[in-house]
């Protein structure tokens, strides 16, 4: 199977294609294998080393790291409600039993 290679971005396409799907450009190389050495050396100097699914894990963390403290401090106010409440004794203790 042909694998073609967009020599701006980086992007592997293996469908006949007469510009990148990512950037629209037209620099293309083509190779017979998407194992090919010179293929992998080629996207990891035009990535950078770095791996497009490692990039996207990253900004899932990100944004999951922000939801959580966006959460905590929509409940800030909650949290001290109930902190400032009296506790409420709902089981018997050994005291109360014996008297």
């Amino acid at each position: 199977m042909k694998t073609i290679l967009c020599n701006d971005c980086g992007e592997i396409m293996t469908r006949f294609m007469n510009k990148c799907h990512a950037c629209s450009r037209t620099n293309l190389s083509y190779y017979a294998s998407p194992d090919s050495k010179e293929l992998q050396a080629k996207v990891k100097q035009l990535r950078g080393g770095v791996d497009g699914w490692t990039r996207v894990m990253y900004a899932s963390l990100l944004v999951g790291v922000f939801a959580v403290m966006i959460f905590g401090y929509s409940q800030q106010a909650h949290v001290k409600k109930v902190a400032s409440e009296k506790p409420v004794q709902t089981a018997a203790t050994t005291s109360t039993i014996a008297q």
